[in-house]
């Protein structure tokens, strides 16, 4: 799992590698621990994309984290 800030279009891109298709949940809050954005997305077999608005959010320090329901994930990331 990755993510890259797009500045020029107020996103944030992240890249979710599955091992199968698969529906997962995702989370991503600010500094202080709290959530700003969650939402699912379904993952295809390899690298998916998901691209979050971060218009209404300043620029700082977020938490991103997945699950499909058996394992997770979490990064820090910059934005």
């Amino acid at each position: 799992m990755s993510a890259r800030a797009d500045y020029e279009n107020n996103s944030l891109i992240v890249l979710i590698g599955a091992i199968d298709n698969e529906n997962a949940f995702y989370t991503l809050t600010d500094a202080l621990g709290k959530m700003v954005v969650s939402g699912s997305a379904y993952l295809s077999k390899g690298v998916s994309q998901l691209t979050l608005d971060m218009r209404n959010f300043s620029k700082g320090i977020y938490f991103f984290s997945v699950t499909n329901g058996e394992k997770s994930s979490k990064m820090k990331v910059a934005y």
